[in-house]
């Protein structure tokens, strides 16, 4: 970006003064000259004198007229600055020239930035008498939210307006939300609606610069005296309207630069887990804690104002132990029990009414005395959606689970001990212990292959048959030496039986202690038609095992005996070092038992946790 300063497109003689007043955008309709202030409105092909422009009121605000920028691809230079005045304070409105005809308007609210422009739809916008809090509005075919109605007065301008605006004039105004950050603004100061839209963005975004082209630097915090005990405080954030004074408790309103009485919290005692002025890094973000906020509604908790110069504000918040950052965030979607926002799917969890019983330190809006505001919360841990509706407006923010381990390293504190499950807290997740069992399985049945394929003693015993006269057979192995110790003997034996049984009797003898085993086993197989179809009882083959054989020498002696009307082949088979099925299987069971028990911990984690909820559990 180019750091040359910003040529005017023409200029005029101030009637006043005499002085020469600059003009950068060629939609200006009125400055105010930068020597005298008096305020010159343009008209028909000339200017005319409007008197003398009201004083700025007195604030901390990084910008000014005259600082660059560059947002996107187009450098540009604030020309001028509108400040309003409403129930709670005053906000400021910077007019953002861009290169050729273009301008944009940057203002501040609620711990955000929006940048916005001046729309010249042609459709019907709806009268101000019509408009309340909440209400559906699509405009230029995006949907909006109903955020903010305001009523507000010019208090002073400085610089070029694209408009009359002259000190004490009225105004109507109405913002709007809408999803993905989109922001717009209905302007009812004139006979004719104005619509501005637009979106929020990060101050980062404009890549401001000073007059002298040095990247904007954080602005000089200033000190102010308490209006009841005259004891200092200060004043970190430019956008602060409410200081409350750590000495005496008095709650501050700020006007031009000096504190005026609010109301006094003398009765009520703050002990701030954090200290106010506690400086840490949270989430790869550097914070200062400038104000503290206890809260009731039926349980009690705590809220810490977090400020970053470059970044704004966001809040930590603290309910028995679980703490929750969170920031200013776009209306969502939908507002029914379940909302979709950040590809999140939210559950509506709680809704109360929220009063704030006593702050320290400063904020960014007038605290009242005995201030109420109505919330809902939605969660999807470690995630929560937070909606407070007051009289004038309704505000979003969204936050995330954060431990206590992280807060009390962050600001050099000790960690508060947890009580319950938190609202946001995030749920024991299960998948890993699957994943380990999914992936101990398979290892389970690599090494099973790789023993049997290595390990594993094949034996032929030779074949009989069962002659249809006699139905009896007798078998007796050559010698055998099975190798492996303390392993399975497993006979494999396959017939031809048909409608037939056939009785095995085997008897494994150690040749050199003379000790047998036996085993009897019935092989059986039976089949046909009926009105059915095909149906078969009963297998041709047969396994029989005897456990821990040891190594040795033996023999295997087969009597079988049968009642057939034919003869009946009989093969068989041995193999000796083959694991267990039974014991792999045991294996697999106790590797389940990870998963099953993380299962069940998880429902009664949720169950607990919606058991605090407004709203029954859909799990």
């Amino acid at each position: 970006m180019t750091s040359t300063k910003k040529t005017a497109v023409r200029g005029t003689q101030c009637l006043s003064c005499g002085g020469s007043v600059p003009i950068y955008s060629r939609g200006s309709i009125q400055v105010v000259c930068p020597y005298c202030r008096s305020t010159l409105l343009r008209k028909d092909l000339g200017w005319q004198d409007a008197g003398k422009m009201a004083l700025l009121a007195e604030d901390l605000s990084p910008f000014y007229v005259g600082m660059r920028g560059q947002y996107k691809d187009s450098p540009f230079t604030v020309v001028g600055r509108l400040q309003q005045q409403y129930a709670e304070g005053i906000w400021n409105e910077w007019l953002l020239q861009l290169e050729g005809r273009h301008s944009l308007w940057l203002s501040e609210g609620s711990g955000q930035f929006y940048l916005t422009s001046a729309s010249t739809t042609s459709e019907l916008l709806p009268a101000f008498e019509s408009v309340q809090l909440g209400q559906r509005l699509v405009l230029e075919g995006a949907a909006y939210s109903v955020a903010n109605i305001e009523h507000a007065h010019c208090i002073a301008s400085e610089g070029e307006i694209p408009f009359a605006a002259l000190s004490g004039q009225a105004s109507h105004l109405v913002d709007l939300v809408g999803e993905n950050g989109r922001f717009a603004t209905l302007d009812y100061s004139d006979e004719v609606t104005r619509l501005y839209t637009g979106r929020v963005i990060e101050l980062s975004e404009l890549q401001l610069k000073n007059m002298e082209g040095k990247p904007l630097q954080q602005q000089q915090v200033q000190e102010l005296r308490c209006a009841g005990c005259g004891n200092a405080v200060i004043r970190n954030n430019p956008a602060s309207l409410s200081i409350a004074c750590s000495s005496c408790k008095l709650v501050n309103d700020t006007a031009g630069g000096k504190l005026i009485h609010a109301y006094s919290q003398a009765q009520i005692t703050l002990a701030p887990h954090i200290p106010l002025g506690s400086k840490g890094i949270l989430q790869g973000r550097s914070y200062e804690v400038i104000g503290f906020m206890h809260c009731s509604s039926g349980d009690r908790w705590d809220e810490y104002l977090l400020y970053n110069p470059s970044q704004g504000v966001s809040w930590l918040v603290c309910a028995s132990g679980h703490w929750t950052l969170s920031r200013t965030c776009p209306a969502p979607r939908d507002m029914d029990r379940k909302i979709l926002y950040n590809n999140r799917t939210y559950k509506r969890f709680c809704s109360y009414n929220a009063h704030v019983d006593g702050v320290l330190g400063e904020f960014y809006w007038q605290v009242k005395k005995g201030q109420t505001t109505e919330c809902s919360e939605y969660i999807c841990p470690p995630y929560v959606l937070t909606r407070e509706k007051s009289s004038r407006e309704i505000v979003w923010s969204e936050g995330c689970y954060i431990s206590g381990d992280e807060v009390a390293e962050a600001f050099a504190v000790k960690p508060l001990r947890r009580h319950g499950k938190g609202m946001n807290q995030p749920s024991p997740a299960i998948a890993g212990y699957i994943i380990v069992y999914l992936a101990s399985l398979l290892l389970s049945l690599i090494i099973s292959a790789v023993i049997h394929f290595n390990q594993t003693q094949i034996i032929s015993l030779g074949d009989l048959t069962l002659d249809a006269t006699t139905g009896q057979a007798s078998l007796a192995s050559e010698p055998f030496s099975l190798k492996q110790a303390h392993s399975l003997f497993r006979i494999h034996t396959s017939t031809s039986v048909n409608d037939d049984w056939v009785d095995v009797q085997y008897r494994l003898t150690n040749q050199a202690t003379g000790e047998s085993r036996s085993m009897n086993r019935e092989v059986a197989f039976y089949s046909g038609h009926d009105s059915d179809g095909y149906w078969s009882e009963g297998s041709r083959d047969d396994y029989a095992s005897l456990a821990n054989v040891t190594a040795g020498d033996y023999v295997l002696e087969v009597d079988a005996e049968a009642q057939s009307s034919r003869n009946i082949s009989v093969r068989m088979e041995a193999t000796h070092g083959e694991g267990s099925d039974k014991n792999l299987w045991l294996i697999w069971l106790a590797l389940a038992l990870g998963p099953v028990l993380a299962g069940i911990y998880k429902y009664n984690f949720e169950k607990t946790r919606w058991d605090d909820s407004d709203y029954p559990w859909e799990s």
